[in-house]
């Protein structure tokens, strides 16, 4: 019985970590970097992004990488968009860090 509960403790703590300020769930931020840098930054530098930015919540941040995609004529899928954004987040906007 102590060894379930602790173990139901250990899993629900990953999982909340794994879920706390991210916009997706499971997104792959490596590859996000790499589309970031073979489709983004042929058009602007990363001085864009950050605190500065008039961007101020995760979900905002999805919805103009969507329509910035989009108006680049790139196919990215759902999950690619989440891959770029989640990297983002990660990199530059840090919206977890800031809402603690």
């Amino acid at each position: 019985m102590y060894y379930l509960n602790r173990l139901s403790i250990a899993t629900a703590l990953a999982i909340g970590n794994l879920a706390v300020g991210s916009v997706t769930y499971g997104a792959d931020i490596n590859y996000g970097r790499t589309l970031y840098n073979k489709d983004c930054t042929s058009c602007h530098t990363t001085d864009i992004h950050g605190p500065k930015s008039s961007i101020k919540s995760p979900e905002k941040l999805r919805k103009e990488v969507s329509q910035w995609a989009k108006d680049s004529g790139l196919k990215w899928s759902e999950e690619e968009t989440n891959d770029v954004t989640e990297f983002l987040i990660k990199e530059f906007y840090l919206f977890d860090k800031a809402e603690k």
